[in-house]
């Protein structure tokens, strides 16, 4: 019975070092399998068919994939904007279908927004990992 006490202990004491590192190094997305958390924020009628998704890849966990559906091409541009409102990530959108690397971006909220300035769609992002070594250091 000393025995199973002792082994109860000892897991507790690594749960919480790790919920306590989990949260202090902000990779709180990893525990719970989520690398990100996205949310549609605001959107016109026309962007229905728009998404954006995390790609679950193994190589680089920090993609997100933006699939624009019928949505015209020409003019069409996103725009990654930080809590503080700066453009910290844009570039002109030519396939409907467009894999976009965050690895760079620390861990944060950020809006997201798809737009040909008609018509738009704003996503709230938030990243919950710094980088792709975050994870192999995990272990996982």
């Amino acid at each position: 019975m000393e025995n199973l006490k002792k082994a109860f202990t000892t897991v507790l004491m690594l749960v919480t070092i790790l919920s306590a590192h989990a949260h202090s190094s902000n990779i709180i997305g990893l525990i719970t399998g989520q690398p990100f958390e996205i949310t549609t924020v605001k959107a016109t009628p026309e962007t229905k068919n728009v998404t954006l998704q995390h790609i679950a890849s193994s190589e680089n966990i920090s993609q997100l994939l933006l699939k624009t559906g019928d949505l015209d091409q020409e003019d069409l541009m996103y725009m990654i904007h930080n809590a503080n409102g700066l453009v910290v990530k844009s570039s002109r959108i030519e396939k409907n279908e467009l894999a976009i690397d965050l690895t760079d971006l620390p861990a944060a909220t950020y809006f997201f927004i798809v737009s040909n300035g008609d018509v738009s769609i704003t996503f709230k992002v938030v990243k919950n990992i710094q980088s792709n070594s975050e994870l192999s250091m995990s272990g996982k």
